[in-house]
């Protein structure tokens, strides 16, 4: 790419921070360490977590919706995490804080939200769920080069009202939710399911039908 050609690029990516208004530029230069030198995505969300303390709603909902789908394994800081979410969702949800797509995607979903999550057994009851079957596939053989032992796919419900945010990039339909609130919980798919392509386009159908 051109240096023409990747200032261009970078006007654009800074542009797009244009959706939260005044707050655009404090938003952006959080966000740019975040991506910055020093930090992937194995390191990102801790960062996140220390860049957020303390920052006011307008702030803390737009850099976690930015931010949170390129972090990768994050388990270790899900209690810290999940706690922090359910403090500012209580005070103020992230719904007034969200881009006009992001606000498309929850007003779209009905009340009570079908979720699927790819993961290992043990770690079924975490945050990040989707709407999407195939992608929870996805990340039940392995996402992103991470390795899942013993995975599983995972089907259950969530209120509209105990969701914390949508993610509608990366075509994802990503729910980050409180796992509390989960209706009952089925493994559709399990361990040795999981790597046939048979299996989960058979389920695929099945589930489309039922």
């Amino acid at each position: 790419m051109t240096q023409h050609g990747s200032a261009a690029v970078a006007d654009d990516w800074a542009k797009s921070f244009d959706v939260y208004g005044d707050n655009a530029t404090d938003i952006r230069r959080i966000v740019e360490r975040l991506w910055g030198r020093g930090v992937d995505s194995h390191t990102r969300l801790a960062a996140m977590l220390d860049e957020l303390t303390g920052q006011p709603p307008h702030i803390f909902w737009p850099v976690f919706c930015e931010v949170w789908s390129t972090c990768d394994n994050n388990w270790m800081f899900h209690d810290n995490l999940l706690r922090r979410l359910r403090y500012r969702h209580a005070r103020t949800p992230s719904y007034a804080y969200l881009p006009d797509d992001k606000r498309a995607f929850f007003d779209a979903l009905p009340d009570i939200v079908t979720v699927y999550r790819g993961c290992s057994a043990n770690r079924v009851k975490r945050i990040s769920w989707t709407t999407d079957l195939a992608v929870a596939t996805g990340f039940a053989q392995g996402h992103r080069w991470i390795p899942v032992h013993d995975p599983v796919i995972a089907k259950s419900t969530i209120p509209k009202a105990s969701i914390f945010m949508m993610m509608s990039d990366r075509d994802e339909k990503e729910i980050v939710l409180d796992p509390a609130q989960l209706g009952d919980i089925g493994i559709v798919v399990r361990r040795s399911q999981v790597v046939s392509s048979h299996h989960v386009r058979s389920l695929h159908t099945a589930l489309q039908l039922g």
